[in-house]
């Protein structure tokens, strides 16, 4: 498996190009590399920014935890009446708010990075939101994927088979070294 600078070297380099080579990038890497991953996107979005390639960062977990904080009361006390209608809740406002916090970074930047994707989990696969948007958005997205790379569109998040053939531009997997 190529190395994390390596392949991020290799990411960096495609999308400081004029003309990006696609829209939609995966980056995957074993879940106990998201720390590093984290540290490094600073870094790697200077670099960009260097080449005059802007971008910005969309957090899934804080998204989804937004949410669930806005309506945590009604959440509550719909869990105890219809569990399934809470789940699908948070699942479609989630959804709803990802889509919307992608397309506002979408006016401001050239690439857009989600990070912390394994906090959809449950709710919602990230496959059902980048088919949504994909088309309609004019930056770039990378999704930054802990998880496994199983074929050439399945992947495994969090140890669970994605089960989602993903329509991405160019897969960078990396290791911890």
């Amino acid at each position: 498996m190529p190395t994390f600078v390596r392949e991020f070297d290799r990411l960096v380099s495609d999308l400081r190009r004029p003309t990006a080579p696609g829209k939609f990038f995966i980056v995957v890497y074993p879940p106990p590399a998201e720390r590093r991953v984290e540290r490094e996107l600073p870094q790697l979005r200077e670099r960009l920014h260097e080449h005059g390639v802007s971008s910005a960062v969309v957090n899934v977990n804080d998204v989804v935890n937004d949410v669930i904080r806005a309506r945590l009361d009604d959440l509550q006390a719909a869990w105890v009446d219809n569990r399934e209608a809470a789940f699908e809740d948070v699942r479609d406002r989630s959804i709803e708010a990802l889509q919307l916090a992608t397309r506002e970074a979408d006016s401001n930047v050239g690439v857009i990075w989600w990070t912390r994707v394994g906090g959809a989990y449950p709710f919602f696969r990230i496959a059902s939101v980048t088919e949504r948007l994909i088309a309609r958005l004019s930056a770039s997205l990378v999704v930054l994927y802990p998880g496994a790379h199983e074929a050439k569109t399945h992947f495994a998040l969090l140890g669970k088979r994605d089960g989602y053939q993903y329509r991405f531009e160019y897969v960078y997997e990396i290791d911890e070294s």
